[in-house]
């Protein structure tokens, strides 16, 4: 038999034990593909215009100079003949005007083939947004495929328990704006994260309880710390992003104390569930374990994942200021003096977070060594 047969023989195989999957695997593909072309014309579900671009008249507008003068920008007239697609007047061709820069940074630069929100003002046209939701359907479905495909009913599970974990949080939200303290939600909101994700994913198993235990008592860790830091040390000077924008009075530092809550909790969970799988398995394949045989094992995992979860919640934390930095370095101002002086929240919650991450592991290993041996030690059968 030579390797072409040996494959075909494979895929046939595979085919057999895997016939149902296949099956709704390729029901949720054509399911997909439904959504994606309904996406495509559902011009008549929406309020407002929607208009599809023809033909694009492009030609340079003015240039607007830096205050140095040393820098300058081109900007672009674009002049954009459409069809409006939906509506009483559907089929009607309409002129719209655009100017952009080059960076398009606050601005968009159309193309032939986009479809435009678009109002009428007094005899006027105007663009008032792309209509994307194609785009993000697509991307949503080709994630629910990959969970399946990756995670088969554990992916289901894992895409049910973020949609709920998203509908809590804007309960949370709503609850907020009711006259809720913002802690109080997201204490709540936290707990309810670890509960749903972790029963969802595995069960109800001692893999689960363990993971639920590590994951709790290393944001509590977390927690306790910014807490220690912010309150014990009358740490102060911090700016959260958008607070002034809020009508409703809020202290800042609770507001510090709850994006620590939410923003660490991936990574600790994550840290809690890669351990306590691990050592869970060891003990399936070998009932007879002993405790320090465990605790050695997940020591050596928990050492290889620190690092990786450490550096995943740095670049978390500092994605969101990467075009100022951007800014800040082209302008010739020395990064380390700008991210002391303006990423010290960054900073304290990346600080704060990787502690927790770090205490969630040997907080992991003993909790894992302590429910899967026994407090004798010894091992025993599962």
């Amino acid at each position: 038999m030579n390797k072409r047969e040996k494959l075909i023989q494979t895929f046939k195989a595979y085919g057999r034990k895997n016939r149902l999957f296949l099956c709704l695997f390729a029901l949720l593909l054509i399911f997909c593909i439904g959504v994606i072309i309904f996406a495509s014309h559902n011009y008549g579900f929406y309020d407002s215009y929607i208009a599809k671009v023809k033909t694009i008249d492009e030609k340079e507008d003015h240039t607007e100079y830096s205050m140095m003068g040393e820098k300058s920008e081109r900007f672009y007239l674009q002049i954009i003949e459409a069809e409006l697609l939906n509506g009483e007047r559907c089929g009607e061709r309409i002129i719209l005007e655009n100017i952009r820069s080059e960076s398009n940074v606050y601005d968009t630069r159309y193309r032939e083939g986009d479809k435009l929100f678009v109002s009428e003002n007094d005899g006027e046209w105007a663009i008032d947004g792309v209509k994307r939701d194609v785009w993000v359907i697509a991307a949503i479905l080709i994630f629910l495929s990959a969970l399946i495909c990756v995670g088969k009913s554990k992916g289901v599970f894992s895409f049910i328990s973020l949609v709920i974990n998203v509908a809590l949080l804007w309960i949370g939200l709503k609850a907020y704006i009711g006259g809720v303290g913002i802690l109080s939600v997201s204490v709540i909101c936290t707990l309810l994260f670890c509960l749903i994700s972790l029963v969802f994913i595995g069960g109800f198993s001692r893999m689960t309880l363990i993971s639920l235990i590590s994951t709790l008592l290393g944001t509590a860790a977390s927690f306790l710390l910014s807490l220690a830091v912010i309150y014990g040390f009358k740490f102060s000077g911090l700016y959260v992003e958008g607070l002034e924008f809020l009508i409703i009075t809020i202290d800042y530092r609770v507001t510090f104390l709850s994006q620590i809550l939410l923003g660490g909790l991936g990574a600790i969970m994550d840290v809690s569930v890669s351990v306590s799988s691990a050592m869970c398995e060891l003990k399936r394949r070998d009932p007879l374990i002993e405790r320090k045989a465990l605790l050695r094992s997940a020591k050596e995992v928990g050492r290889d994942i620190t690092g990786t979860m450490t550096n995943v919640l740095l670049f978390t934390y500092l994605c969101g200021s990467l075009p100022l930095l951007v800014v800040v370095v082209s302008n010739g101002v020395p990064l380390i003096n700008y991210i002391f002086a303006n990423c010290n929240l960054e900073i304290t919650r990346f600080l704060c977070g990787s502690i927790g991450i770090v205490l969630s592991v040997p907080i992991s290993c003993i909790c894992s060594a302590l429910l899967l041996t026994g407090f004798g030690g010894k091992g025993k059968k599962v």
